[in-house]
């Protein structure tokens, strides 16, 4: 396992009043209120995922749940918001992030 493989992607925009969170690495999508409530739900998310697949009811799928990754077109979204914070186009309801792999799934 590379250091690498223990990072996350994942971006969060707005549309409307509510906000998306996806981690592209697991292929889980969230949405709620507010940018922070947004990401909030996604760690969470992404805890009780990595939880289920080492050590819940799903460990003899852990290796499908764990290298399941999302469809192109939201790779494609998360790289055209990287692109934008490059070239200093930020937008207010545009977010790509990293997070690390909860690495005690324990709750």
């Amino acid at each position: 396992m590379q250091p690498r493989d223990l990072i996350l992607r994942a971006y969060a925009k707005q549309d409307g009043d509510v906000w998306y969170a996806c981690c592209l690495d697991f292929s889980l999508a969230v949405q709620a209120d507010t940018y922070e409530e947004a990401i909030t739900a996604l760690k969470e998310q992404i805890s009780l995922y990595v939880r289920d697949a080492l050590i819940g009811d799903d460990t003899e799928h852990a290796r499908a749940l764990l290298s399941r990754k999302a469809p192109l077109s939201e790779w494609l979204i998360y790289w055209w918001i990287v692109a934008l914070h490059k070239v200093s186009k930020f937008k207010q309801n545009l977010s790509a992030f990293e997070l690390p792999v909860p690495l005690n799934p324990c709750l």
